[in-house]
C-alpha cells in the first residue's frame, strides 16, 4: 500500500494543521489492526490518483492519539472527517467504497 499524498497527524499537531488547512481536507481515523482501514486507504489512494484533485489527506492512528479521537467522538473505525478551510463539514463511519469516497469528496469540493 502506498501512502500517496497521505500525511500522518498526531495529538500534538492535529488542531494546528486543521486550522491552517486551505481548501478540502479528509482525515481518516484508523488503527494498525483494522483490516477495513487498510483496504480503504488503498481505495482512497487509487481514487485520488484517478481524480487528480486538490484535497489534503491525513490519517490519525487512534491507538497512539486518543486525545484527538475522544475530542471528535470517534467510536468506530475507520471514521472519516471532511474539513473545508479548517471547518468540519461532514463525517462518515465505516469503510467506504470507491464510489462513496468519490461522492464524499465531490460533495466537499462543491461546498465552497
Amino acid at each position: 500500500m502506498s501512502n500517496y499524498n497521505i500525511t500522518h497527524l498526531n495529538d500534538e499537531c492535529f488542531d494546528k494543521k486543521i486550522k491552517e488547512l486551505k481548501g478540502l481536507g479528509l482525515v481518516v481515523f484508523w488503527a494498525e489492526w483494522c483490516g477495513s482501514c487498510k483496504l480503504m486507504f488503498s481505495v482512497l489512494n487509487e481514487l485520488i490518483k484517478e481524480l487528480n484533485i486538490k484535497v489534503s489527506i491525513a490519517k490519525v492512528n487512534i491507538d497512539e492519539n486518543n486525545i484527538t479521537a475522544v475530542k471528535y467522538e470517534i467510536r468506530s473505525i475507520p471514521t472519516l472527517l471532511l474539513f473545508h478551510d479548517g471547518k468540519l463539514i461532514d463525517n462518515k463511519i465505516g469503510a467506504l467504497s470507491k464510489e462513496q469516497l468519490k461522492e464524499l469528496i465531490t460533495k466537499g469540493l462543491n461546498s465552497n
